[in-house]
Order: C-alpha cells, then sequence, then structure tokens
C-alpha cells in the first residue's frame, strides 16, 4: 500500500513510482486517493503495469479482494 494523493498537486504520483523502483512489489495497492477521485489513484497503473507489477484498481469504498 502506497499513498497516491491527487491532492497535493502535479507529480502526485512520483512517491510511489519511487517506490515500484526500489521494492520489490507483489501487488501494488493505492491509498489516501478517495477525497481527489478514484481515478487519480488509477493513473499508477501504466507505471505498474510497466514493471510488471500487479495493480488494484479500487472502483469504490469499501471494495475488498482476497489476497492469495
Amino acid at each position: 500500500m502506497f499513498p497516491v494523493d491527487g491532492r497535493i498537486g502535479n507529480g502526485y504520483t512520483l512517491g510511489a513510482r519511487q517506490f515500484i523502483e526500489r521494492f520489490k512489489v507483489g501487488l501494488f495497492v493505492p491509498m489516501h486517493f478517495v477525497a481527489s477521485g478514484f481515478e487519480t489513484a488509477w493513473r499508477m497503473k501504466e507505471f505498474t503495469d510497466a514493471k510488471n507489477i500487479p495493480f488494484w484498481g479500487i472502483n469504490r469504498e469499501g471494495e475488498t479482494r482476497e489476497i492469495q
């Protein structure tokens, strides 16, 4: 889980992009994005796809997923 919050303005994906560059990530789960809209978190998918990292594109508040 990593914060991807569009409320901070330009470059809001920078920290998350640095995170996936430096660490082995089995599933990227964005957090702290609801106030700026779900779509802001989905922007990370292009970066996780480039690294072959699964991305959980949360679509609604309270959504759950079983992780194996």
